[in-house]
C-alpha cells in the first residue's frame, strides 16, 4: 500500500553535513558520524543517540502555559538545541528510534517531563502507526507538561535567580536554614545552566 510521506523533515543527522568517511563504512544514504567511527579511547555517556536505520515521526505538543526548549541528544552525548517551543505548540520531527530527547525551561534550565518521563525515546513508525482510511502515517504524541511542584520550590527558585552569587544568599534577611536552601538553588541553577551549554 502507499504511504504518504510526512512533509515536514527535521533530521538530527542534518546537523552533520560535512561528515568525513571512508567507502567502506559510508553509503550515500548515511552522513551522520557511525558509532564504529568515534575513537574507542573516548568514554561516551550512556545517555546519547544510537546509530539506527529505524525511522520514527514524532508530534511533540507542550501543553504547558510556558516556553519549551526541546534538545535532541547527539552521538557524543551533547545537548543539541531544536528551538524553543511556545505555549501549547506543536511540532513535527522525523527522527530515530535511538535518539534521545530531552526538554528543559530556557529560564532557568528547569527538566520538564515528557510523557511521565524526563527523557523521551521514539517508536519505530510502523508499530501501530499507519492510518488505513487516509493512507498516511500516523505521527506518534509526545506529551509535554510541567511537574507539580511546591509553593517553597518555586519560592527558592525565584529568589535564588535574582542573586549575583551563592553566598548572597546569606546576606539575605532570612532564617539560617532558608538561606542554607536558597544557595543550594542557586547552585543547583548554575549547574544546570552549564550542562546545558556544554
Amino acid at each position: 500500500l502507499p504511504i504518504k510521506t510526512p512533509g515536514t523533515r527535521a533530521f538530527p543527522h542534518i546537523l552533520y553535513p560535512t561528515t568525513v568517511c571512508s567507502a567502506q563504512s559510508c553509503d550515500s544514504e548515511s552522513v551522520y558520524p557511525r558509532e564504529c567511527e568515534m575513537s574507542a579511547a573516548t568514554e561516551l555517556p550512556e545517555l546519547r543517540s544510537k546509530e539506527s536505520t529505524h525511522r520514527a515521526f514524532v508530534l511533540f505538543h507542550n501543553t504547558s502555559n510556558r516556553q519549551i526548549e526541546l534538545f535532541w541528544i547527539d552521538y557524543h552525548g551533547r545537548k543539541i538545541s531544536y528551538g524553543v517551543m511556545q505555549a501549547n505548540e506543536k511540532r513535527k520531527i522525523d527522527t530515530f528510534v535511538t535518539h534521545p530527547w530531552t526538554f528543559c525551561d530556557p529560564h532557568n534550565k528547569t527538566q520538564i517531563l515528557v510523557n511521565g518521563s524526563n527523557v523521551f525515546y521514539p517508536t519505530v513508525w510502523y508499530e501501530g502507526a499507519i492510518d488505513l482510511v487516509r493512507m498516511m502515517i500516523k505521527r506518534q504524541v509526545a506529551t509535554i507538561y510541567l511537574a507539580i511542584r511546591t509553593l517553597k520550590e518555586l519560592t527558592l527558585e525565584k529568589i535564588a535567580m535574582k542573586l549575583p552569587n551563592a553566598y548572597s544568599a546569606h546576606e539575605l534577611e532570612l532564617p539560617m536554614a532558608l538561606a542554607g536552601d536558597v544557595e543550594c538553588v542557586y547552585k543547583e541553577l548554575r549547574e544546570k545552566i552549564k550542562r546545558v551549554g556544554e
